[in-house]
């Protein structure tokens, strides 16, 4: 009798085993607690689960941009966004477009895959928001601009991704990245027509920019580049204050003369001084190198010509500018540079002449011809070393006008 009760209680003890293997095996072919939600720094919306312990399964991750109906989920009318192993409880999907997305969690297990729906089990009861991000600045580039203590940002709009609403501008003492970005100074933000921004800046120092979108749903592109949409390199600024400036300039009628410039404060300067008009009518300066001294750099002394020669040269090209400019003439100075330019034995008189050709487009507002003197005229150092300050005046002027 007694053996009769242990096999029994062991036969009820192996029924309870199966049963609640059964049980078990049945309760794991899903995922539960899935959650899901957008992370504006990162760019993803994150999709979370709890796991089952079953080596022999895998997910499969879907995304459907309407609500699902009825007790079964159909793949064929949604996106699959990802495979996962068994133990893998996280994936990131960053759909094409803004918009509300619903996300489904099955367990395949044995080449069988369990598509029955349980809300917010293994499928995301309400959507999740997501914003598309507007692309990534192209080439931006910054440059100082002593005489108005400004520096000059400029970049290119992302080639694709959402409409862009505005751009926002950084700046910073260190290089800017996705995590120094928060901490660095937002200077700035301006409409998506516009690709070009003027940054006051009334101290000395090394900084660094970058540049974001925005879209038109307020969404800013996390994403910095160092090079794309942040600068690699920062930009110099160097006070101008209490230097002394040898200062060349000409009137009209065109006289040449010279006098020692006292000190500039340029902070002192009024409002209206800070971006003079372009009025060669009234003075318009332009500085010649002394010829022949003995502080001379190297590129100075290769001028060959004596300061008579020189001088001579000046006012042949300097006489036929005044001569034209005052009748507006414009078109017809650029054809007589053709013919000077043949004669001028001077490198830094031939600059002047590119200078004044620039000065002549811009007033034909033929802007891409005034770019290419301009950028010829800047890459002479000794040329630059005298009127770098009216060389960038009149570049300014080309790309506001």
């Amino acid at each position: 009798m007694k053996t009769k009760k242990n096999y029994l209680f062991l036969f009820f003890l192996l029924f309870l085993f199966i049963n609640n293997n059964k049980v078990s095996s049945e309760e794991k072919n899903f995922v539960s607690l899935i959650n899901c939600y957008f992370d504006e720094k990162s760019g993803f919306i994150v999709i979370s689960w709890e796991t089952i312990d079953n080596p022999r399964a895998f997910y499969k991750i879907y995304r459907l941009s309407d609500p699902l109906k009825g007790k079964n989920f159909v793949p064929l009318q949604s996106s699959l966004v990802k495979t996962v192993d068994f133990n893998v409880s996280q994936t990131f999907d960053r759909p094409s477009e803004t918009g509300k997305y619903y996300y489904f969690v099955s367990v395949v297990m044995d080449d069988k895959e369990n598509t029955a729906i349980l809300s917010d089990q293994n499928y995301t009861f309400n959507p999740v928001d997501f914003f598309a991000a507007s692309g990534i600045v192209q080439n931006i580039k910054a440059k100082f601009i002593p005489q108005n203590s400004e520096i000059w940002i400029n970049w290119e709009k992302p080639a694709e991704g959402e409409k862009i609403k505005s751009f926002k501008i950084y700046r910073s003492t260190q290089s800017i990245n996705e995590n120094t970005i928060n901490i660095a100074d937002k200077v700035g933000e301006i409409p998506s027509d516009n690709t070009v921004y003027l940054d006051k800046v009334n101290t000395q120092g090394k900084f660094f920019y970058a540049v974001t979108a925005v879209s038109i749903y307020n969404y800013e592109n996390p994403l910095v580049v160092s090079g794309t949409n942040s600068l690699s390199k920062p930009v110099s600024v160097i006070s101008l204050d209490s230097k002394k400036l040898p200062e060349f300039y000409i009137t009209f009628p065109v006289s040449i003369q010279f006098r020692f410039q006292p000190e500039i404060q340029w902070n002192a300067l009024p409002d209206t001084l800070k971006h003079p008009p372009l009025e060669l009518e009234k003075i318009y300066p332009l500085k010649e190198p002394v010829v022949k001294k003995e502080e001379n750099t190297e590129e100075e002394k290769k001028e060959t010509l004596t300061p008579e020669e020189l001088k001579k040269e000046i006012d042949e090209v300097n006489t036929v500018f005044n001569t034209r400019y005052k009748k507006k003439e414009y078109k017809e100075f650029l054809t007589d540079a053709e013919s000077l330019s043949k004669k001028l034995k001077s490198n830094f008189v031939q600059k002047k002449l590119l200078f004044y050709q620039a000065v002549m487009y811009y007033r034909l507002n033929e802007k891409k011809k005034a770019k290419l003197m301009i950028e010829e005229v800047k890459a002479d150092k000794i040329f630059m070393k005298y009127n770098k300050k009216e060389v960038l005046l009149l570049e300014r002027k080309i790309q506001d006008k």
